[in-house]
């Protein structure tokens, strides 16, 4: 009896660590399963440059969190992605271009607003709220 018991603790163990293992060999899987993980992540970070009146900071992290997201859960590598390659692939997997088109403006006014002067608290803030919808959006639609 006492060398049943130890024997079935070792086992389960040995499985639940084959699994582990299996479930984290694929990175491409595992950067996928984070995605959205990662873009919470630097959209908090944005948040605090936010409240910090940080505007290039601000911008730069929400262009990061998108493009980030885009590239871990489209399985895009960072060297070849762009807007055309984000549109396509985005309307392979079933995303409304009204849904894309929000997503492309949101770079487009990052972009614009890092190099031009005067962006309002107001401006950053509704920035950042329609970044949040639109990454959540986004995620329901992909992740069925």
């Amino acid at each position: 009896m006492l060398f049943i018991l130890p024997s079935v603790v070792a086992l389960t163990l040995y499985l639940i660590f084959r699994k582990h293992v299996k479930d984290n060999a694929d990175l491409d899987m595992v950067k996928n399963r984070k995605a959205n993980r990662v873009a919470v992540k630097r959209l908090k970070y944005a948040q605090k440059m936010l409240k910090a009146g940080n505007k290039d900071l601000f911008y730069e992290e929400v262009m990061k969190a998108i493009w980030s997201y885009l590239s871990d859960k489209l399985m895009i590598p960072v060297a070849v992605i762009n807007k055309e390659k984000i549109t396509s692939v985005l309307e392979e997997k079933g995303v409304e271009k009204a849904l894309i088109d929000q997503l492309i403006n949101i770079l487009n006014t990052c972009e614009f607003a890092r190099f031009a002067p005067g962006s309002g608290q107001q401006e950053m803030g509704n920035l950042y709220e329609e970044t949040i919808r639109v990454i959540s959006e986004i995620e329901g639609i992909i992740k069925k």
